[in-house]
């Protein structure tokens, strides 16, 4: 099925919420996922602020839509696109597009202790509606590349930066820094030295002073 759906049939406060619908993996992603686009858990709990728009009797479920121009990526070693959807009363409120996970989502219903009863329908196991146009299939898909173009990117920035500054704090890094300061003060000093007059009666505790030639035509 590419859609499923429940119907909220007992009442529920934010005392007592509605149960929940998610999608997720047959097993949790290992390491966790970081970028976006590659989720093992998508959830839809209609508390709070969601709870305001949804009544005792409604609907809310979850659908995939497999655009065809991503069918072209299975089995090339790439990566496929899907359009994951959240319908309330099977009118579409929410698109995410994730990466399809190795063995596909599945639907779960997480049911708190205050509830005792759920009822799934299955008589719209697909929503066709004008937001799932071959047009705009394409418009959400090409704005997923962007974002996950735009996601890698900061991504590698963010490597850099990371690489950059284990150099500054490496061993390496401060011996190197210890060996120029040391030759800077060498030059230095040699510089310095070089201004003290060569001869035997110098006395080093009292500085070389500059003398003064007076010449009378």
């Amino acid at each position: 099925y590419h859609h499923f759906e429940i119907v909220l049939l007992e009442k529920f406060s934010d005392n007592e919420p509605p149960p929940a619908i998610a999608l997720c993996t047959a097993s949790p992603l290992d390491p966790p996922p970081i970028s976006q686009f590659r989720q093992d858990y998508l959830r839809f709990w209609p508390t709070g602020d969601a709870a305001r728009y949804l009544k005792q009797g409604d609907k809310i479920g979850w659908g995939i839509l497999f655009p065809q121009d991503e069918d072209s990526f299975i089995g090339n070693n790439k990566e496929q696109l899907i359009i994951c959807y959240l319908t309330v009363n099977r009118t579409v409120g929410y698109v995410r597009v994730l990466y399809q996970p190795i063995g596909g989502f599945y639907p779960v219903i997480i049911a708190p202790s205050n509830i005792n009863l759920i009822q799934m329908d299955f008589s719209a196991t697909q929503i066709l509606t004008e937001d799932f146009t071959p047009e705009q299939i394409k418009t959400i898909i090409a704005d997923a590349r962007q974002q996950i173009e735009e996601e890698r990117e900061y991504e590698q920035e963010q490597e850099y930066e990371q690489e950059q500054e284990q150099l500054r704090k490496s061993p390496e890094s401060i011996d190197q820094k210890s060996t120029i300061s040391t030759q800077l003060i060498k030059e230095t000093s040699y510089e310095m030295s070089s201004t003290v007059p060569d001869n035997n009666e110098y006395d080093q505790y009292y500085p070389p002073v500059k003398s003064t030639t007076c010449s009378i035509i």
